[in-house]
């Protein structure tokens, strides 16, 4: 944030790759048109639609920390 980036998106925990990997190609999909605190939201929703990644262990972890809008 302090080289100028309007917002950071974290990980709170070490996560497998496969859910990360999902999880991104979601977020990045949405971000242009729903900034980034409501692509993540989006992303992780629709995690719970994935039979093998709808535990929240595999990307509650990740948070934005900045404006986010």
């Amino acid at each position: 944030m302090d080289a100028g980036g309007a917002a950071v998106l974290a990980s709170l925990w070490e996560v497998d790759d496969q859910s990360t990997l999902d999880l991104m190609k979601s977020f990045y999909k949405g971000l242009g048109e729903l900034g980034p605190a409501a692509s993540l939201a989006a992303a992780q929703r629709s995690m719970l639609d994935e039979k093998d990644l709808a535990d929240p262990y595999q990307w509650a972890a990740f948070v934005v920390v900045g404006p986010g809008e």
